[in-house]
């Protein structure tokens, strides 16, 4: 399993992460065949993250 982040990160792309994963919905990617999705807290955020994986 792979953080949609860290491998938008790796892989130096110059899109904001937020714009790029649009376009990959766009692109037919769909939730639970092709990526998952977890909400996790951060430890310094007052919120709840989406990850992506």
């Amino acid at each position: 399993m792979v953080s949609g982040r860290e491998l938008h990160a790796f892989l130096a792309i110059k899109t904001p992460y937020k714009q790029s994963f649009k376009r990959m919905i766009e692109y037919g990617f769909e939730l639970n065949p092709d990526f998952i999705a977890i909400t996790q807290k951060r430890v310094t955020a007052q919120k709840s993250c989406l990850a992506h994986f």
